[in-house]
């Protein structure tokens, strides 16, 4: 089973593929596990499982700087401890934001948003 922190970063304008060379029954060959999941798909269909951590705040908001000019992005705060992936840190991030205990300003660039992420000086 794969975590989100096993997942690559998306890259910007990648789209979604087919894997033109992927055969099933050489899959279930190889591993015998997987027959299990490629007839549960084919029966019920598809879903997308999230499993993640707790989130451990003591261990993330010390790397949140403090003060709106402070603000990071979540990779900028990833390349600080390199710990799961960026995309993985993101998605802690907001969910401490929607916690309450940190917060996010989303900036145009352009094209891009970005989003910073800050705490409050208490």
């Amino acid at each position: 089973m794969l975590n989100e922190g096993d997942l690559s970063e998306p890259k910007a304008g990648a789209e979604w593929a087919a894997d033109n060379t992927f055969n099933a029954v050489e899959e279930m060959r190889s591993d015998p596990s997987f027959r299990d999941v490629f007839k549960s798909v084919t029966d019920n269909g598809s879903a997308v499982i999230m499993q993640r951590k707790p989130i451990d705040p003591s261990f993330l908001l010390p790397l949140v700087p403090i003060g709106e000019n402070s603000a990071l992005t979540a990779k900028a705060i990833w390349e600080i401890e390199q710990i799961w992936s960026p995309a993985s840190i993101k998605a802690r991030l907001n969910e401490l934001a929607t916690q309450g205990l940190i917060k996010r300003k989303q900036v145009s660039t352009g094209q891009n948003v970005m989003t910073f992420y800050y705490r409050v000086q208490e």
